[in-house]
């Protein structure tokens, strides 16, 4: 548990820190001075299995937050007065499928970037 939550965290925190870069909040957003890790993957395995790999963790974590929040399973994690139950389903439901959806998102641009690889004019992302 504390393993994925650690792990969880580590993955917000890179996604906030890209976004910031890419905004110009944070420096390293539009230049190509220093390879980042996606730089050294896609040089040793290419861009294919790197976007592929990417596709099939944010589809399994999104598929996995939705599971969550259908069967309830975040319940099992935390005790809370039968009173505030209601409330901890709701905020709880929203939650996970908000974060689903997100995750989703970052799946479908994965997988479109995949199946748009070949193309001469598509852009890299990573």
């Amino acid at each position: 548990m504390r393993v994925g939550l650690l792990t969880s965290g580590a993955t917000y925190f890179s996604m906030a820190v890209f976004c910031l870069a890419k905004l110009g909040v944070l420096p390293g957003g539009g230049d190509k001075e220093g390879a980042s890790w996606t730089d050294k993957a896609v040089e040793i395995i290419g861009a294919g299995p790197v976007i592929v790999a990417f596709g099939v963790a944010f589809t399994i974590i999104a598929s996995a937050h939705f599971w969550k929040a259908y069967k309830r399973k975040y319940a099992d994690h935390f005790e809370a007065p039968e009173k505030a139950m209601p409330l901890v389903h709701v905020v709880s439901i929203i939650g996970l499928t908000a974060r689903g959806t997100v995750l989703g998102l970052l799946a479908y641009l994965m997988w479109r970037r995949f199946l748009i690889a070949d193309s001469p004019s598509a852009i890299i992302i990573l």
